[in-house]
């Protein structure tokens, strides 16, 4: 008689990055990705300072990336919301004070004012150029958090923490516990995220966690038949190693807070 292995998988896709499409140079098709990194221009770190942006942009008909660093900025007294740049050497490069690229073969800006993906493209000739790629993907602090059941190493289902949860930022799960207990699925997993999605360490809290444990109840349907949470800890709320009773051997007890 034989047995199918079963098991719980936990997945976060983050969507921290921007990408474009359009045309450019005489009406070739091009593709732009982003990434706005945590790394500043300078020492005095705050919510308007300028933030690092690396990524690339490829010609649809060429196989070759062409590397972009760069910088966003969000204070209203930037003249660019972002500029990027074309190192003339890609691995070794430096910036002025500014976060200006001190030697780029082209460069990209955009106003703060202009629409959404409205560029300025200025060639190695120095000639200038207005470019509009399209927006594909904008850059979003909110992630997809999923779990997914799987029999023998194939995907038999998916569930959405996000929803589940009902919280949009969830950035790490940890399964904890998983059994099978009369034909139902019992899971149990921590999840946590920022106290402050966006706050790049900034402010009250700015380097805060919220930290939760979930039980989750799945059917032979492969249905969600219950689903409960706990906090554990949060800086927002001041909770600190929360008094939550589980036992990660028989998650099918579910969770418990210590009544007051």
């Amino acid at each position: 008689m034989g047995q199918a292995n079963w098991s719980f998988e936990q997945k976060v896709d983050f969507n921290r990055y921007t990408s474009y499409e359009g045309t450019i140079n005489n009406g070739h098709q091009i593709m732009m990705y982003l990434k706005e990194s945590y790394e500043t221009c300078n020492k005095n770190s705050n919510h308007r300072t300028l933030r690092k942006v690396y990524g690339w942009y490829q010609y649809n008909n060429a196989e070759k990336k062409v590397p972009l660093v760069g910088f966003a900025c969000y204070d209203d007294a930037c003249n660019h919301f972002l500029e990027l740049f074309v190192p003339q050497d890609p691995i070794k490069y430096s910036f002025d004070k500014n976060c200006r690229l001190l030697k780029a073969k082209e460069t990209f800006r955009q106003e703060s004012s202009w629409q959404a993906g409205t560029f300025e493209w200025q060639t190695n000739d120095g000639q200038k150029h207005s470019i509009n790629l399209k927006p594909v993907h904008t850059f979003s602090w909110a992630t997809n958090a999923t779990i997914l059941f799987n029999i023998n190493g194939v995907e038999i289902e998916t569930f959405n923490l996000n929803a589940l949860a009902k919280n949009d930022y969830i950035e790490s799960i940890e399964i904890v516990g998983e059994k099978r207990v009369d034909n139902k699925f019992h899971l149990l997993l921590k999840y946590s995220h920022q106290s402050k999605p966006g706050s790049y360490g900034n402010g009250m809290c700015g380097n805060g966690i919220e930290e939760f444990i979930a039980h989750l109840v799945v059917d032979n349907d492969f249905e969600v038949e219950a689903f409960e949470s706990q906090q554990l800890r949060s800086c927002i709320y001041n909770i600190y190693n929360a008094e939550v009773f589980f036992d990660v051997n028989q998650p099918e007890l579910g969770i418990r807070k210590k009544a007051k």
